[in-house]
């Protein structure tokens, strides 16, 4: 993966065939953290599919929410939730009519392969070994929101207390784990999906749905390439894309 360093505090991560003079010229993409595994499926198929380029950004929900705010010059943002896209709809800087839900998050819980931690239930979660747990800081990520959620629907919220390690975003949470800075995490099923390691996805009833919002913006300025990028989040290409890495249908 190559990276492009623009003016600024933010690092644009170029996926696809174009090279660091194609920035100028490209789809500039916000994407959420849960999408890190997914975007450059997606980026590939859109290139191959639409002719265009584009450049992707991957950071928290929050973060990238302020960066927008700030001035980044990016042409489309997908959010990790729909609030934030709201949020940047009501300040100006989102264009309305462009929003919609691209996709359902799910939750997954995830260990490392070679740990002694059996998966075979959110029980995994109060077992003896289990010292920390790792989910995203329901402060800044979605994922973290409805994390937390979970752990109170199942009656462990008190049981856990004191063994919560959070992370800043949803791609953090399972680094912790596979770095044995944590025994088990609560990440997003997309990630999750694909590593190395164990898994076991929680029941959707445990957290209100993780709906993922997407929003070209108003200082895009590739305006119809932006355009073309959300139709094609909408296409069944990149539906497909999608399912496979254990998302679920947006509108």
């Amino acid at each position: 993966m190559r990276r492009i360093y623009f003016a600024g505090l933010f690092v644009l991560a170029a996926y696809g065939c174009g090279g660091a003079s194609d920035a100028t010229e490209a789809v500039i993409v916000a994407a959420a953290s849960n999408l890190d595994r997914a975007i450059p499926r997606l980026v590939e198929d859109f290139e191959a599919s639409s002719g265009l380029k584009a450049v992707v950004s991957v950071g928290s929900t929050s973060n990238l929410t302020q960066q927008i705010e700030n001035g980044a010059p990016f042409d489309i943002f997908l959010s990790a939730d729909v609030a934030h896209v709201d949020e940047l709809v009501a300040g100006g800087f989102a264009e309305p009519d462009s929003k919609y839900v691209y996709a359902r998050g799910r939750l997954a819980l995830w260990a490392r392969k070679d740990g002694p931690l059996e998966l075979s239930g959110p029980e995994a979660l109060l077992d003896p070994s289990v010292k920390y747990v790792s989910m995203a800081n329901p402060a800044f990520a979605p994922y973290g929101i409805a994390a937390e959620q979970a752990l109170d629907r199942l009656g462990y919220s008190n049981q856990l207390k004191g063994k919560i390690v959070y992370a800043q975003n949803i791609s953090m949470t399972q680094q912790y784990a596979a770095s044995g800075n944590a025994d088990i995490a609560v990440t997003a099923l997309s990630l999750a999906r694909e590593s190395d390691g164990k898994i076991y996805e929680l029941e959707a009833a445990l957290y209100d749905p993780i709906e993922q919002a997407l929003a070209v913006l108003v200082t895009a300025l590739h305006k119809d390439s932006s355009y073309r990028f959300a139709d094609y989040m909408d296409d069944p290409r990149a539906r497909a894309i999608l399912d496979e890495f254990g998302y679920g249908p947006g509108d």
